[in-house]
């Protein structure tokens, strides 16, 4: 019982920490993004694979964070 419990647990962390990690990616990946549509000079504008199948909210996010403050 108790080894059952120590192993839930841990998988319990493992599995916040990659979650985690994907959140982070996914958010390096979009600054990443920003930047290079800054430094070319284009207008507002998403990739078309964001625009095509991807979660709206997340494409909602982009594009207010695209907005010069």
């Amino acid at each position: 019982m108790l080894a059952k419990r120590v192993s839930l647990t841990r998988d319990l962390k493992f599995y916040s920490k990659n979650m985690e990690n994907t959140q982070m990616e996914r958010e390096e990946r979009v600054r990443g993004n920003l930047k290079s549509s800054r430094n070319s000079g284009s207008p507002l504008r998403i990739s078309r694979s964001t625009q095509r199948g991807a979660n709206p909210t997340i494409v909602h996010r982009l594009k207010i964070m695209q907005k010069p403050l």
